[in-house]
């Protein structure tokens, strides 16, 4: 009985052991479940947290962090470096900003306060203001009222109001406030990359990020500037709404195309004033009045020429006053000949400081004012302007008198022509390329390619001299308003216990000297010249020929370069028969 009682207590412990295991299995199960219940239903949270999309709005006035009193500038779906002023209500730029993005030659005169701006047959003038009643601005002499200034100076900058601006440069702008944001859009026929919502509203974002902030939230009927040519990033493409405001769409929720925006803008024409032939060109040298007597036999031998451009007028003090030598029985007489005069005005007396002339707006005025009535009191055809050895510093000012004087040249149909360098990086600041613009013919004096202060002798105009001359002119200005210049004289070169020295010699000159010192001349292929070399008096001679053989060379190559024509300085220093090798050259 004693070992069957003991047997039972040992099963009854294993028994109750087993139900212990059971449920420690049980209750580790259970929490198993629960564990990974919780781990599932946080991972689940997380996921739906970390791909739902952020429904933040962001103000705008924080987004685009405009400082009070200004407005952000926007251009082609970018923001610009700087930012406009508000003053009286009114969006400004800065000038020098006006010249940066619109490539606009807005001139500032800081002595006289002046803003000025040249059209093809008038200029604009609008004075620094101190008031907003002072909002007029002047065309010539006509005053056109703007709604508030049109240019004012904070702190030592001048900023032109945007309607100012707009009047004249080839864009629109649009103002919104709060924050201030200017919009400008070109003003002539283009294409935009634009965008618009598939369906429903879809949302601007900060950045190209579902998790970044919104910043507004775009209807179906609002078009979108796409930016960058519509480059993803992320699945976005960065946008600007009408009003100026960028961010980043979800290319997907977007149809995007190209929507061309028409324009009735007229573009200022700076039309030509050029006359209907290839233009034989001369240039008559005189020095005083009586200069034009005997014009009748001026043009004696000299068959083909089309045009004649006496020396007549010269800077004189600088208040803007010339000499005048102009008149009109010698314009009545080419006329009769069937010859064009453009009476040149040059900056060659000593006395005259051409930057102070040209630097003052006044006194463009009045200098422009005496040409025009100088070429109308004699019935000139044309101007002339030969303004040499200019300081770097006067480049700015001679092309704004340049732009001035065309206005009112168009205005009057006279030709302008303007007398220039073979481009060089020396004469860069006389802006050809700007010229070219604006005149009718920038004529390029394709001579002292070696001159009376070289350090060597050398041809006055070689054959490279001229082709490169015009290649690089070419570069700048249209082929149909380039003349090249080419010279009826040459330099004698004298070489004495190694001093060189030269002096200008005519056509004819040259030749008797070199019979005289019984020289013979060889033709130089380098500079299409006969040249010749001799000695006397322990000095070494030297000369390159301009003879008929040059000359044909040259006229040649600018016939072969189909520019607008050819031009010789000067008058009276050719061989009769040069004519004809010039009439024969240019066919």
């Amino acid at each position: 009985m004693g070992d069957i009682g003991n047997r039972n207590n040992r099963k009854k412990k294993k028994k109750k052991n087993v139900n212990k295991k059971d449920s420690s299995f049980k209750v580790s199960v259970v929490a198993t479940l629960i564990i990974l219940l919780l781990v599932a239903a946080v991972g689940g949270i997380y996921a739906y947290n970390y791909y739902k999309p952020n429904e933040e709005m962001v103000a705008l006035d924080e987004y685009m962090n405009v400082p009070a009193g200004t407005a952000v500038i926007m251009k082609d779906g970018q923001r610009y470096h700087e930012d406009a002023l508000i003053e009286y209500g009114k969006p400004y730029i800065s000038l020098l900003m006006a010249k940066e993005l619109f490539e606009e030659n807005f001139y500032y005169d800081e002595n006289e306060r002046l803003v000025v701006f040249a059209m093809p047959e008038y200029v604009v003038y609008a004075e620094v203001s101190d008031s907003e009643e002072e909002n007029s601005i002047y065309e010539d002499e006509s005053e056109v009222e703007l709604s508030s200034p049109a240019a004012i100076d904070r702190a030592g900058t001048v900023y032109l109001s945007a309607e100012f601006v707009s009047r004249y440069a080839s864009f629109k702008y649009d103002y919104y406030e709060n924050p201030g944001r200017l919009v400008f859009t070109y003003d002539y026929e283009v294409s935009y990359l634009m965008a618009m919502p598939n369906e429903g509203e879809i949302a601007l974002r900060e950045k190209a990020d579902w998790k970044s902030r919104i910043v507004r939230k775009i209807g179906t009927s609002e078009k979108l500037m796409v930016v960058n040519g519509g480059a993803m990033e992320n699945g976005y493409i960065n946008v600007m709404t009408e009003d100026g405001v960028t961010g980043f769409v979800k290319k997907s929720e977007v149809t995007s195309d190209y929507q061309k925006f028409e324009s009735d803008y007229v573009a200022p024409d700076y039309y030509k004033t050029q006359p209907d032939y290839y233009v034989n060109l001369v240039f008559n040298a005189m020095s005083y009045k009586e200069g034009n007597d005997g014009a009748a036999d001026l043009l004696k031998y000299a068959d083909g020429v089309t045009t004649i451009s006496p020396t007549w007028f010269r800077l004189t003090g600088n208040e803007g006053d010339i000499t005048s030598f102009a008149d009109s029985s010698y314009v009545d007489t080419m006329h009769a000949k069937g010859v064009d005069v453009w009476g040149l005005v040059s900056n060659f007396e000593e006395s005259v400081d051409t930057t102070k002339i040209l630097s003052s707006t006044s006194t463009r005025k009045k200098l422009i004012a005496k040409l025009i009535d100088e070429a109308k009191r004699v019935g000139m055809d044309g101007i002339n302007v030969d303004f040499e050895t200019l300081a770097t510093e006067c480049g700015p000012h001679y092309i704004e008198f340049i732009r001035e004087l065309s206005a009112s040249c168009r205005r009057n149909s006279l030709v302008l022509s303007v007398d220039n360098y073979v481009p060089a990086a020396y004469n860069a600041f006389m802006d050809c390329e700007e010229q070219g613009k604006v005149v009718d013919y920038v004529i390029i004096m394709a001579y002292d390619e070696h001159y009376a202060g070289s350090e060597e002798a050398g041809s006055v105009s070689s054959i490279g001299y001229v082709e490169n001359g015009i290649k690089d002119m070419a570069e700048m200005v249209p082929k149909d308003k380039i003349i090249c210049a080419i010279p009826f004289y040459t330099r004698l070169w004298k070489i004495t216990d190694g001093v060189l020295s030269s002096e200008a010699l005519s056509m004819r000159s040259a030749e008797e000297t070199v019979s005289a010192n019984d020289a013979t001349y060889v033709w130089d292929e380098e500079t299409a010249q006969n040249y010749a070399e001799y000695s006397k008096d322990g000095s070494d001679y030297k000369i390159w020929l301009e003879d008929a053989d040059s000359i044909e060379e040259k006229v040649v190559a600018i016939a072969n370069a189909n520019i607008a024509g050819v031009a010789a300085w000067r008058l009276g220093f050719e061989k009769s028969s040069i004519w004809t090798v010039i009439k024969e050259g240019i066919k």
